[in-house]
C-alpha cells in the first residue's frame, strides 16, 4: 500500500468564532483523499461565491489554484497519493478526478457512507 502514498500533512487551526481561515490549494499533478475536522470547509469560487464542500472525499489533480474558508477551530487530514492511485484504488482514471472534488460516498457508494458514519 505504501507504493501508492507519496506523504501525509496536517493543518490545525484554532480561531475565535468571528475569524475566517483562508486555505489555498496550488496546482498539483498528486491526487488527495482529504479528512476535514472542525468547522466545515467551503470553496470561494471565481466569482466569490461560497459553495459547501465534503467532509471527507478525494481532491482530484489539479492544474489550477483553490480557495477554501473555515470559521473557528478547523482542521485537515491529507493523504497525498501517487498520480497513479485513483485508478488501483477507485478504478477511475486520475483523469476522470482532474480539478473535481469527490466525496467519499459517491466514490465508494455505501461502503463510503459506511466509513463516515463511524
Amino acid at each position: 500500500m505504501t507504493s501508492i502514498v507519496k506523504c501525509y500533512w496536517t493543518l490545525d487551526g484554532k480561531l475565535s468564532p468571528t475569524e475566517m481561515y483562508i486555505h489555498r490549494t496550488l496546482a498539483n499533478h498528486c491526487p488527495e483523499i482529504i479528512f476535514h475536522y472542525g468547522s466545515e470547509f467551503k470553496e470561494i469560487l471565481g466569482d466569490n461565491k461560497i459553495e459547501s464542500t465534503f467532509r471527507t472525499g478525494i481532491h482530484g489533480q489539479t492544474d489550477k489554484i483553490r480557495k477554501f474558508t473555515a470559521k473557528g477551530n478547523c482542521g485537515i487530514f491529507g493523504v497525498v497519493l501517487q498520480p497513479y492511485a485513483p485508478t488501483l484504488l477507485f478504478n477511475i482514471s486520475a483523469t476522470a478526478l482532474k480539478n473535481e472534488l469527490v466525496d467519499l460516498e459517491s466514490l465508494l457508494g455505501q461502503e463510503g457512507k459506511t466509513f463516515l458514519s463511524k
